[in-house]
């Protein structure tokens, strides 16, 4: 809001130079500077309107309550119990992809839920929404999203959260000095593992992290023959490539990471796709005439 009141002034300022004009020299420089004026009021007025947007839904109490579930989620907090929250909005047929999201998360930060939680959630949910939802299930449970606990689980989260410190409290989101402000103090595990990689000091810890990642990992080396031109190539530029897609906030966050990388990194992101996590979900759901498109 400041910035737009500044902006909005300047504006103000450079429009009210034309009053100030007296010869006709002043006039087609005023008139020669109209175009640049006009764009940047457009967009401010384009920034305003997203601004209120923006405001105006996370204003919302429903977005805070949601958002303090996956807070306390995040931090392995009763990950391996029922969870009261979802339950009661499971029970009131609230929006189906804001509870499988929530969902989704408690299994990640559990390694799974224990197999009596699970179908008990899976009973509710068939339920309240409909049994063409064990299509759902089925889908995220091939995509490792929502999975029963092993009987020995790897307590992989919580070594991965406390190694790379994926969850950071009271970070300042105003003037932002770590990648977690992004998600509100929860770390990108992509970005923190490029963090690692394109640091020396992190490359002896990669191998033991990687262990704990979900999915297969492998690691090669391309080499330039002698003949091949290495005039362009450099050390601190680096190709991220998400396969499946990729958020905005993990965009903003490498963003951010090359602002203040220590080797002065630069880094080219490329995706297959940008999505989020409703996008994510509604490839899983299956359709059916219930409230799973609810606001």
């Amino acid at each position: 809001r400041p910035f737009s009141r500044e902006k909005a002034k300047q504006i103000s300022a450079a429009y009210d130079e034309k009053h100030d004009a007296k010869s006709l020299q002043q006039l087609k420089h005023f008139v020669s500077k109209l175009p640049h004026m006009q764009a940047e009021r457009k967009a401010l007025e384009v920034q305003t309107t997203v601004a209120g947007l923006v405001k105006k839904r996370i204003d919302n109490k429903d977005f805070h309550h949601k958002l303090g579930i996956e807070q306390i989620l995040r931090e392995g907090i009763d990950v391996d119990k029922l969870n009261e929250d979802i339950e009661e909005m499971i029970y009131k047929e609230a929006c189906l992809k804001k509870v499988l999201r929530l969902l989704c998360i408690q299994s990640i930060a559990a390694d799974g839920l224990k197999p009596k939680l699970l179908e008990f959630y899976k009973r509710e949910i068939v339920q309240s929404y409909g049994y063409h939802h064990l299509i759902t299930f089925d889908r995220l449970e091939k995509c490792g999203l929502l999975v029963a606990q092993d009987k020995t689980p790897k307590k992989s989260y919580p070594i991965l959260r406390s190694t790379l410190n994926l969850t950071v409290e009271n970070v300042n989101e105003k003037e932002p000095n770590d990648i977690s402000y992004t998600y509100s103090g929860y770390a990108p595990l992509t970005v923190r593992l490029v963090n690692w990689i394109t640091q020396k000091s992190g490359l002896k810890y990669l191998a033991d992290m990687v262990k704990h990642l979900p999915g297969p990992a492998f690691q090669d080396s391309q080499k330039l023959s002698a003949t091949q031109d290495r005039l362009e190539y450099s050390d601190n530029h680096t190709l991220v490539y998400f396969l499946g897609g990729c958020t905005y906030a993990e965009v903003s966050a490498l963003r951010f990471l090359a602002q203040h990388h220590p080797n002065n990194a630069t880094f080219t992101i490329a995706t297959t796709k940008l999505i989020n996590g409703d996008s994510l979900l509604e490839t899983l759901i299956e359709p059916g005439k219930d409230k799973e498109q609810g606001s």
